[in-house]
């Protein structure tokens, strides 16, 4: 009887543990998406010459998988990535995306490379993966960007 209610015990501190742990995991998983497309992005960028239009670009395949609360991650409802290239550089903030953590926390992550942009507003991901595409442009006032979009040109 007493091994019984030890490992009931146990299970239940362990369950505890992983599910404080959940949100940082899906907070580091996250992080090297982005990091990921965020290299993506700047190696397409030193390695090409920005087309005339978007119709004119080559395109990257990229993937982003955002965590959907499996076995010890937190679900991450929603993730923001990039700015409209109607806004001026300068006005965009100096994020690459931003997401809301299962308590209601908004986190952002900062650019460290190439701001990644978008045809309209910014791209919203849900939990799971999405296959999207980077395109190396000039945009209205002829410089360079990159645009971020789901694969298949829909912005």
């Amino acid at each position: 009887m007493v091994s019984i209610v030890l490992a009931v015990a146990l299970v239940g501190v362990a369950t505890g543990a992983l599910s404080t742990t959940e949100p940082e995991r899906s907070v580091t998983q996250l992080e090297g998406e982005i990091d990921r497309l965020e290299r993506a992005a700047a190696g397409l960028a030193s390695s090409s010459t920005a087309a005339g239009g978007i119709d004119r670009a080559g395109r990257v395949p990229a993937t982003v998988t955002v965590p959907d609360g499996g076995f010890a991650s937190a679900r991450i409802d929603r993730v923001r990535i990039g700015c409209p290239v109607s806004v001026p550089v300068r006005e965009c903030p100096p994020v690459q995306a931003s997401y809301r953590l299962p308590d209601g926390q908004v986190r952002q992550l900062p650019a460290d490379g190439p701001r990644l942009r978008t045809l309209d507003g910014p791209l919203v991901l849900g939990p799971g993966k999405h296959r999207l595409s980077l395109a190396y442009v000039r945009i209205g006032d002829g410089r360079p960007a990159v645009i971020v979009g789901r694969r298949g040109g829909e912005g």
